[in-house]
């Protein structure tokens, strides 16, 4: 990301550039975008190795307690 977005900002508040404000401001909301879907997929890898555990745990019980 660097200095992109005060750069820029500075650029659109002097008037050198003309561009729109989402324009402007996308090295930032798109980061945000980026780092959320990085966060639910790492969140989603977490939650399925832990499902996975418990139900392989569950079934090696349930052969044990059979025999």
């Amino acid at each position: 990301m660097g200095y992109e977005p005060p750069a820029l900002i500075v650029l659109r508040l002097t008037g050198v550039i003309a561009w729109s404000w989402w324009w402007v401001l996308s090295p930032l909301w798109i980061s945000g975008i980026l780092l959320a879907a990085v966060l639910c997929a790492l969140l989603v890898v977490i939650l399925w190795g832990m499902r996975g555990t418990g139900g392989a745990r569950r079934r090696v019980s349930r052969r044990r307690s059979g025999t």
